[in-house]
């Protein structure tokens, strides 16, 4: 797995554990939809469904994979 694979694991822990704190429940009585709502707004639920949806459907999961590839290795100067 990827580096990034590991920081968004531990960015959903603590953003779950400060909704969790924030209204006064156990972290395991929250659902991924309830943190992303109170930590973020409607933003934040729309982002799990878009998620959700974009990786459940594995032609949108491949083009976000290709996209990413391209934008990435263009970003980067090749050396020799």
């Amino acid at each position: 797995m990827m580096f990034g694979h590991y920081v968004a694991w531990i960015a959903a822990g603590i953003m779950g554990a400060g909704t969790a704190v924030i209204l006064g429940k156990a972290i395991v009585e929250l659902d991924p939809g309830d943190v992303a709502y109170y930590a973020l707004g409607w933003s934040g639920f729309v982002i799990v469904i878009v998620a959700g949806w974009t990786t459940a459907i594995t032609n949108l999961y491949r083009a976000g994979l290709a996209a990413q590839a391209i934008f990435y290795n263009h970003s980067r100067k090749k050396r020799l």
